[in-house]
């Protein structure tokens, strides 16, 4: 089980992906540079920053959640700043597609890389006074995050075809599956060398190379080209939410958001649980990254249109037994154990499902339908419903046990996932009629 990188939501590559991807090391470990050659300039752009971020990110947020909870020993601390994220969310999208303050998709996206470096800042400054300020600080990491991904939405959409997706999102999920390689170890050690007159010095060095690394990003993302801008049109949006293919998009975004938007958190709390100390997870996590990194671009090869969702059913299929075993078998045998069935799970999973809101997106643009309506018409109930489970989260940990609440809230979202499923095959089927 490979732990979320940072305290929002997503992302992945050295210093420049020439070096990287044609490395002598890396070439005879992943087939990736077939993958690399088959994309634009911009995308390849685009595959550095946003690796840097990954990178920047990873060290920052790897263990945030364990930061937290060792401050407060509360679960209910880790999901009050994860549901602090979600209105602004929101409100971003809003925000840019507004006529008064319409800006590039590149100003957008870089904007959220300078809010999260100032997020890493504020944690810097607080120190041990950080829960004090969770709630704002939960905001202005919502903030990075959903100017962010306003401005990454457009570029990968718009630098990638139906042709050419799975290669993509291969690629960066094998970039982002070195990065866990490496970055949980080193950083589990950081922490593990704090210094006994300052309290979670070694975190406070994270923070700090995550900024540094932030800064580098940002001046990166400055050379990714124009695009153009958001625009939200109310109208579009309602009238789009009165066709079945919209309403079963809208549909299936309210049961991701709800499935995601506390399943990372309580995943990463419960290898805590197990492990107790980050050097020891950075490393469990380790192994299984790299397993993941040489899995990943080999799956993205052999998917197809005909074959995604097979491919993502059997997926859940294996998540289910991997979440099950966790559960029954709540120690370090049952850690790995269920490790080594999610590995292939997530894999199958994401990479089969990972394409299908831009063949939704593509849909909507051979009906002459504006792409920012489109994305938000996934994003309102996206944010609306990790509101709503979040909320119902905090509730529960208030009225039981809270590694028994952890353990099934984390076996339920499994269910949720068959029904995205549905869905999704439900979407995917009127598509290709």
């Amino acid at each position: 089980m490979i732990l979320p990188f940072h305290p929002p939501h997503h992302t992945p590559t050295l210093f420049s992906p020439t070096t990287l991807l044609h490395s002598k090391v890396f070439t005879k470990v992943l087939p990736v540079e077939q993958s690399y050659r088959q994309l634009s300039k911009t995308a390849r752009l685009l595959v550095l920053v946003n690796g840097i971020v990954a990178i920047g990110l990873g060290f920052g947020g790897v263990f945030f959640g364990i930061y937290l909870w060792r401050q407060s020993h509360s679960l209910g601390s880790i999901a009050l700043f994860s549901l602090m994220q979600c209105p602004t969310l929101l409100f971003c999208f809003f925000l840019a597609g507004s006529t008064w303050f319409r800006k590039s998709f590149r100003f957008y996206k870089c904007l959220g890389i300078i809010l999260f470096g100032l997020g890493y800042l504020a944690l810097l400054l607080l120190q041990n006074q950080a829960l004090d300020f969770i709630i704002p600080l939960g905001l202005l990491f919502g903030l990075a995050d959903g100017f962010y991904w306003v401005g990454n939405h457009a570029y990968v959409y718009l630098e990638t075809k139906d042709r050419n997706r799975d290669e993509f999102n291969s690629l960066l999920f094998s970039l982002e599956s070195i990065f866990s390689i490496v970055i949980p170890p080193i950083a589990g050690a950081i922490v593990s060398l704090t210094l006994p007159s300052v309290m979670f010095s070694g975190y406070y060095l994270l923070f700090a190379l995550a900024i540094g690394l932030l800064l580098l990003a940002y001046a990166l993302a400055r050379k990714l080209p124009e695009i153009g801008s958001p625009q939200v049109e109310i109208k579009e949006i309602t009238s789009l939410l009165k066709e079945p293919f919209w309403k079963t998009v809208f549909l299936r975004s309210i049961v991701e958001g709800f499935k995601d938007g506390s399943e990372p958190l309580i995943g990463g709390m419960l290898v805590f649980f197990i492990l107790t100390k980050e050097l020891h997870i950075g490393i469990f996590n380790s192994v299984f990254a790299l397993l993941a990194a040489l899995l990943a671009v080999k799956i993205g090869t052999i998917l197809n249109r005909e074959n995604r969702l097979k491919v993502a059913f059997i997926g859940i299929l294996l998540s289910i037994l991997g979440h099950s075993l966790l559960i029954a078998f709540f120690s370090v045998p049952g850690l790995i154990l269920s490790s080594i069935i999610t590995l292939f799970a997530s894999l199958f999973y994401s990479l089969g499902l990972f394409s299908s809101f831009l063949d939704a997106i593509d849909y909507g643009a051979k009906q002459g339908k504006n792409f920012f309506n489109c994305v938000l018409i996934r994003e309102i109930p996206l944010d609306l419903s990790r509101i709503a489970g979040l909320v119902l989260l905090l509730f529960v940990l208030q009225q039981a046990d809270q590694v028994l609440v952890a353990k099934l809230w984390f076996l339920s979202t499994r269910g949720l996932a068959i029904i995205y499923y549905y869905l999704t095959v439900k979407f995917e089927a009127k598509i290709d009629a």
